[in-house]
């Protein structure tokens, strides 16, 4: 049994939260200034636990991962464990940077940002973002790396995501993921008032069924209540007591540049925080992971029942945006 809607059990990494492009929708508020970053000994004790804990799976995000110097050694070494390394990015660095094309090599698969027209892009993303994006994805497609397009979905560009497809279909690409706004980072400020009703939220899920074919897979982020509902009945018995991983409950678990570990989601409150990791004596050679499994269990379960509890009537939702609202709406064993 895991929760949510995922094939694999997986961990979320934001390597570092810097990054070449300062995009308007950025959750993570990451931009060309910022320098924080988790090290290869930090990444690699953590991956290792994690391992053991039944993941398999290593979603590398930030930021933009393939800036990181030490990228190609985090791959190299979370491949070693056993993990299937994927990542997702803002494609304008394959044309510049053998780290990242040497990165893009080791993922099995590299999901390229896309969020609309190309003037929709290049307005979120900076002038030129677009076609260095195009850039990017003919040499992904050249090297025979697999790779999809993940869309931000904003009022903006939801009458653009029968374009998107299209284009996605036009430029090699095996699927599409369609990713609702999140009002967090620098998207509070700059793309406020842009986010989706749970209308828009339907009309995504509706899109996303309507457009996949034998050609593309179309995913969506956006999910009818009754499915939220069916899958997770008020009553629900997560079996805790009957479980020995934290991965049969916690899907995906994500790592910030800053050493949190938290479920579900990023944005997700510290509250729910599951563990750290730190370094010991100020020096990375003696780092350790505080990985606090019982509790952080008995939180994330606390977290999904009170999101189920407060499920809208109909309609659709973000999921993992429903998440991390109600994580900042209840105080544990409220």
């Amino acid at each position: 049994m895991t929760t949510g809607f995922l094939s694999e059990r997986i961990i979320q990494l934001h390597v570092s939260a810097r990054c070449n492009l300062i995009c308007t929708h950025c959750y993570s508020s990451s931009g060309p200034g910022l320098h924080e970053s988790l090290s290869v000994r930090q990444i690699l004790t953590t991956l290792s636990a994690l391992r053991s804990a039944g993941y398999t799976a290593l979603s590398l995000s930030g930021g933009e991962p393939f800036l990181v110097p030490h990228i190609v050694s985090v791959l190299e070494a979370a491949r070693e464990l056993g993990f299937n390394c994927t990542a997702i990015t803002n494609g304008t660095l394959f044309s510049k940077s053998c780290a990242a094309r040497t990165a893009a090599q080791l993922c099995s698969f590299v999901s390229v940002s896309v969020d609309g027209l190309p003037e929709t892009h290049d307005k979120i993303r900076g002038r030129g973002s677009f076609a260095r994006v195009v850039e990017g994805l003919a040499w992904l497609k050249s090297a025979g790396t697999a790779f999809g397009i993940a869309a931000t979905i904003s009022t903006d560009s939801l009458v653009e995501v029968p374009w998107i497809v299209e284009w996605a279909i036009s430029v090699g690409s095996s699927s599409v993921g369609l990713r609702p706004l999140v009002q967090l980072g620098r998207a509070v400020q700059e793309m406020d008032q842009r986010g989706l009703t749970s209308t828009d939220l339907s009309r995504v899920y509706l899109m996303a069924r309507l457009l996949t074919s034998p050609e593309v897979i179309v995913r969506s982020d956006a999910v009818p209540v009754h499915e939220i509902s069916n899958r997770f009945p008020f009553e629900y018995d997560f079996g805790l007591s009957q479980t020995g991983n934290i991965s049969d409950l916690v899907n995906p678990i994500v790592i910030t540049a800053s050493g949190d570990i938290v479920p579900f989601a990023y944005g997700i409150d510290k509250r729910f925080r599951m563990g750290r990791i730190h370094d010991l004596n100020g020096r990375d050679s003696d780092c350790e992971i505080d990985l606090q499994v019982d509790e952080g269990r008995a939180n994330a379960e606390y977290l999904l029942r009170k999101a189920i509890k407060h499920l809208p009537a109909y309609g659709s939702i973000d999921w993992p945006a429903h998440l991390v609202s109600i994580s900042g709406n209840h105080r544990l064993g409220g």
